[in-house]
């Protein structure tokens, strides 16, 4: 059990730091990105206004977006102007040697036919980001190369991911290394509870014995009444409660389980055959389809224990004259189990199915003693299905309530 703790612990850690962290990467990405296209427009705007060429820069003297005396040097850019006509009537090509006027030309007619005023188009392995504007009926395109900009942004984008990747197993690590130390007060909670629940339960046995003793002797003395009668049936209903907590505490501290290959059709036909009896003195219906030879690892007694605990959950639940059916069948080709215990329930299309395997959790909020139990049978089932490595479930369709065993 501390295993599996220190599993969901460090699991837990870690995928809360990795939301955490994605969430972080991609503000950062987007701030990078943003930053880089603000820039690039702010640039391309500053050409546009000045007739598609960088004017000179004072020193010392700086524009919006930190555009000064340097940036006349770096940007390289070219411009394209258009008439009415869609004719090419200038190009101001002298600030960039990586286009000829071809490529400039054919760059500018494929934007020209785009709708989009700003964007980015790659030629020849660059990036470039243009402007279109229209100025007394001329259109005016401008195009920045942006390459080293934006191989900049991405390889700041990378170096986060790597340092973000190395940070998260660093901390997987160190939370590995820690987990133990921090889970150390849950791990004493749950094996003082579970020490309280098995000494209290021991302790409970004599007195119940005394007062069960001591009222048998009342009945032998003055006859048999509702009073004693009725101190025999709770005595009787807290023994059963005191050795399912016995069982219960005893299940989850077991770490010594062989799992051994069980005939697990005989274990379910032997269940069923014991129940059929009181099911239908109960004037209500059993259905088994149990397929022969389904074998499977595990243990004879709490497997016996499990089909036990599922088709009495069934029985006591079931409606009047309602069907209790119990299915069995490989899980996979000729491997593996599949039990499906089901029961009429007309009452539970708003049950919170999600709450069934809780301990002390009953559908019936009264816990009025017509329907023996106490809420931890099921919770025992979920027990023993762990500890055969499984999975169980329930869910309701068809006004059925159904019980599903992977093993």
């Amino acid at each position: 059990m501390v295993k599996k703790i220190r599993i969901k612990f460090i699991c837990i850690a870690s995928m809360a730091v990795i939301v955490i962290m994605t969430l972080i990467f991609m503000l950062i990405t987007a701030a990078i990105f943003y930053r880089s296209d603000e820039q690039i427009l702010t640039t391309l705007k500053f050409i546009s206004e000045h007739d598609g060429e960088m004017p000179f820069i004072e020193d010392d003297k700086k524009y919006k977006g930190n555009i000064n005396e340097e940036t006349q040097y770096a940007v390289r850019y070219f411009t394209l102007f258009f008439d009415e006509d869609g004719q090419i009537t200038e190009i101001h090509g002298e600030h960039i040697a990586s286009v000829d006027e071809d490529e400039m030309e054919k760059m500018g007619r494929n934007v020209l036919d785009n709708r989009l005023d700003r964007g980015y188009v790659h030629e020849n392995g660059y990036r470039y980001a243009y402007l279109r504007t229209k100025k007394d009926g001329a259109i005016q395109i401008v195009f920045m190369d942006c390459t080293e900009k934006f191989d900049t942004a991405l390889i700041t984008v990378q170096t986060s991911f790597w340092i973000a990747v190395a940070s998260l197993l660093i901390f997987i690590l160190i939370i590995s290394v820690l987990s133990k130390k921090a889970i150390e007060p849950t791990i004493r909670n749950i094996e003082n509870q579970k020490a309280f629940i098995t000494n209290a339960g021991h302790e409970l046995k004599t007195p119940l014995a005394v007062i069960s003793a001591n009222t048998e002797v009342l009945e032998m003395m003055n006859g048999k009444n509702e009073w004693t009668e009725s101190i025999m049936n709770q005595v009787k209903r807290m023994s059963g409660l005191v050795n399912d907590f016995i069982s219960l505490a005893r299940m989850n501290e077991r770490s010594d389980i062989v799992l051994t290959d069980q005939d697990f059709s005989e274990i379910a036909l032997d269940v069923t055959s014991s129940f059929k009896p009181v099911i239908l003195n109960q004037g209500k219906k059993a259905v088994y389809n149990i397929t022969e030879g389904v074998i499977i690892k595990g243990d004879e007694k709490l497997l016996h224990e499990l089909v036990n605990i599922l088709v009495d959950n069934a029985a006591k639940y079931c409606d009047d004259e309602g069907t209790v059916s119990v299915s069995l069948d490989f899980k996979g080709k000729n491997s593996g189990a599949k039990l499906i215990v089901s029961n009429t329930y007309a009452e539970g299309k708003n049950v919170d199915y999600n709450r069934f395997f809780d301990r002390f959790y009953r559908e019936d909020k009264s816990h009025s003693s017509k329907k023996q139990g106490y809420g931890i049978g099921l919770s025992m089932a979920e027990s023993i299905v762990i500890n055969h490595k499984g999975k169980i479930g329930v869910s309701y369709s068809d006004g059925e309530i159904h019980f599903k065993v992977i093993i």
